[in-house]
């Protein structure tokens, strides 16, 4: 669908670091996308753990930038 509507990147974001955000990078990224987390829109339980979620997997492959960022971009 978003393919469809000309989507050529995505912006991510949400309160699942440990699960959703990293699977929704990962399928988005291997699906063609560009993609961009808003790390101050990413939350997980413990703040630390998710901290490190977000160094060492979804950093890997998209850009972070800050939700300001992104608004601005729109």
């Amino acid at each position: 669908m978003l393919r469809n509507l000309g989507c050529r990147s995505v912006a991510a974001a949400g309160a699942a670091v440990h699960a959703a955000v990293p699977n929704a990078v990962f399928d988005l990224v291997n699906t063609g996308f560009a993609v961009v987390v808003a790390r101050d829109a990413v939350a997980g339980v413990p703040r630390e753990y998710a901290q490190a979620v977000m160094r060492y997997s979804p950093a890997l492959v998209a850009e972070e930038v800050s939700a300001e960022d992104v608004m601005a971009c729109w």
